[in-house]
């Protein structure tokens, strides 16, 4: 006699990035192992591949994780993790004290972590003959990026980014372009126009939540900004 199969409940969720609807479940015992894998290994290509197969899992396939910005895949962990394990997650968190440095145990409220902005125009004017067309990293940019404080690595996440360039009118692919020609593009940028490229990344959306506690040990007030797929495995 065959077991039981046990019915998931089903849930609509709005895309950020594009306002597509799509329905979505919860984890299952499989999902959270793979989630309790990720987070023992603590590597960001494991974390990265953990969470792209419960994304795709728990969205029946319509949803191509390595594909959406990072933003958008941390709404989607969010609103899954909040329908499968509850919407106030614990959290540990060290003392901002340097002098106790104390880990205190808190709770936050998922519901309460959002989008710092909506989506902006993604055009970047570098002269008045040149506009650059950048796209939100996604998870396969992310496991380009091998080190944040290797220079090279950063030019090479910025060429990633690119979609198009338009110079007079004209539209050239950054697909129909190499690796080292889109490099040497971004190397004979002024200091001024690589800025303005700096400046797309650093006013990116990205999911955000604000913990308050009062430290266990010392009750230092304790104010972090919690932001990151790696946080939000905790």
């Amino acid at each position: 006699m065959a077991l039981p199969r046990i019915d998931t409940p089903t849930y609509d969720l709005t895309l950020v990035s594009s306002g597509e609807t799509i329905k979505y479940r919860p984890f299952l015992v499989k999902e959270q192992k793979i989630l309790l894998l990720a987070a023992e290994d603590g590597k960001t290509e494991s974390v990265i591949n953990g969470i792209t197969q419960i994304v795709e899992n728990c969205t029946f396939g319509k949803v191509k994780a390595r594909d959406l910005p990072v933003f958008e895949i941390e709404n989607i962990f969010l609103r899954l993790r909040e329908k499968s394990v509850g919407e106030v997650a614990e959290f540990s968190v060290t003392c901002v004290s340097e002098e106790c440095e104390h880990t205190t145990k808190t709770a936050v409220d998922l519901r309460n972590i959002v989008l710092s902005e909506p989506p902006r125009d993604r055009s970047v004017k570098i002269t008045d003959a040149v506009i650059v067309n950048m796209k939100y990293p996604t998870l396969v940019n992310l496991t380009q990026l091998n080190d944040l404080n290797n220079v090279d690595d950063n030019f090479k996440f910025l060429a990633s980014c690119i979609e198009t360039i338009e110079h007079n009118g004209e539209i050239i692919d950054a697909k129909t372009t190499s690796k080292e020609e889109l490099q040497e593009f971004i190397e004979n940028m002024t200091q001024a126009q690589f800025e303005k490229i700096k400046s797309f990344f650093t006013a990116m959306p990205r999911m955000v939540g604000k913990l308050e506690y009062d430290c266990s040990a010392c009750g230092t007030h304790c104010e972090r900004e919690l932001s990151g797929l790696q946080n939000f495995l905790a």
